[in-house]
């Protein structure tokens, strides 16, 4: 009875999944697709997908002199045209390490949370530098939530 059982769920399975059994079983084609690699180790070559090491990320600001404010404690928050102007020498320094990419800040969300935007297509690795010193200081900037994003073009 069980055997039946099997090979009724086999036959159910197989036309549902449309699985032509012509050529023999599903593991005697499994097999043979194998052995056409050559060993199980061509197999194993050919569908190993290379994984990146881990390269820690750079605290960009921390590298910039003119970002040291970043760290500095405030008794009261600035407001936030204070905050962009502080930040303006910072993103001049992060530019002029990175290449003359040029970044700008602004602020968003009605004035409560900073906007740092890379300039250019190309320049995705510069954000994710950026991104990961905004990580590094709880994603704020003098008070205020602070992201980084890329654009194509800056607004007018």
């Amino acid at each position: 009875m069980k055997f039946t059982i099997k090979i009724l769920t086999s036959i159910i399975f197989v036309a549902a999944m449309g699985i032509s059994t012509s050529a023999g079983t599903m593991e005697d084609q499994a097999l043979g697709q194998l052995r056409s690699f050559g060993s199980f180790k061509d197999v194993e070559a050919a569908t190993k997908i290379p994984v990146p090491e881990y390269a820690p990320a750079r605290d960009i600001f921390a590298e910039t002199p003119a970002c040291s404010i970043l760290n500095a404690q405030f008794i009261m928050k600035p407001f936030i045209k204070d905050a962009l102007s502080m930040l303006k020498p910072c993103l001049a320094g992060v530019s002029k390490i990175t290449g003359n990419v040029q970044i700008s800040a602004g602020a968003v969300k009605n004035d409560k949370a900073i906007e740092i935007a890379v300039l250019g297509g190309k320049n995705e690795a510069v954000k994710e530098l950026i991104r990961a010193s905004l990580a590094k200081r709880n994603n704020a900037v003098f008070g205020y939530p602070a992201t980084a994003v890329l654009h194509v073009a800056f607004p007018l």
